[in-house]
């Protein structure tokens, strides 16, 4: 199932922050901002604006896309080029003009490619990866999070490595190859523990245990279930339990055990009125 922590991993985005902290790093960055000056320093603090405010302000984070786009062509800044190309390319994303997205995508690649920076290049793959992910094209989604992942291992970018071998096991899972699923999950899982990195954590729990799930390893899953519930009630992640849960019951069902599924379900949709309570849906 697809993740809405599969974000551009060239951005911070406030997926991985709490409200309250999100608020006080963009204070932190407008002020940052106001005392900028037309610099690369001025870049990269406007992509830290622009990718914090991409899940619930797009407009915003369009702004900030052009504005960093526009000063880094000024300054001939490669990274902030290309990186302006794909901000504004997961934003054509999120309002489904897919194809759009991905042909901006290719020319922030291409720019990457020529201006020979391998870090921006694979974050960019990884983005193009997402879009495809999004389009249900499964095949081209792996072929990117591939190249992607080929960088940042002879990169030895740990951080990077740990957060996108969770959203290759994902689209295992989507392709039903679930003993690929579970190898890459596995390993993005040891790599969030080693560098105690919470971020892609749960996730990389959750594409573990559906893994399992269709493994029929059904009581194995229902374990790293557990241990995913409680990452996703410490991070306060509402989304992330309702997903837990969810697998939860798909656990039980392979076991039979149906008289726990209807507990199960009434803490899912309590969660879930809790969630659209917050977001405001009747």
């Amino acid at each position: 199932m697809k993740q809405l922590l599969i974000i551009a991993v060239t951005l911070i985005t406030c997926n991985v922050l709490a409200q309250g902290q999100w608020e006080k790093r963009r204070d932190s960055l407008l002020n940052s901002l106001h005392q900028s000056k037309e610099d690369t320093n001025r870049v990269l603090t406007m992509i830290r604006l622009g990718a914090g405010y991409l899940d619930n302000q797009p407009d915003s984070a369009l702004y900030y896309a052009k504005a960093f786009g526009e000063l880094s062509e000024k300054l001939h800044y490669a990274a902030g080029i290309a990186n302006s190309q794909s901000m504004q390319a997961m934003i054509l994303s999120e309002e489904n003009k897919q194809d759009e997205a991905i042909a901006l995508n290719l020319v922030a690649i291409e720019t990457a490619r020529k201006a020979k920076l391998t870090k921006v290049l694979a974050n960019v793959y990884n983005n193009t990866a997402i879009i495809y992910f999004a389009k249900g094209e499964y095949s081209l989604c792996l072929d990117y999070y591939l190249k992607a992942a080929t960088i940042y291992e002879q990169r030895n970018d740990t951080s990077s490595m740990a957060f996108i071998y969770g959203n290759i096991a994902e689209v295992y899972n989507q392709l039903k190859e679930y003993k690929k699923g579970y190898a890459h999950a596995l390993k993005g899982i040891t790599l969030c523990r080693l560098l105690q990195q919470t971020h892609g954590l749960g996730a990389g729990l959750l594409n573990l245990s559906t893994s399992l799930i269709n493994l029929h390893r059904y009581d194995t899953a229902l374990i790293v279930l557990q241990d995913t519930k409680e990452n996703a009630i410490k991070l306060k992640d509402k989304y992330e339990e309702i997903n837990v849960l969810t697998n939860i019951n798909y656990a039980y069902e392979g076991l039979k055990k149906f008289d726990l599924i209807k507990n199960n379900s009434q803490e899912l949709m309590a969660v879930s009125k809790s969630v659209n309570s917050i977001d405001g849906i009747c």
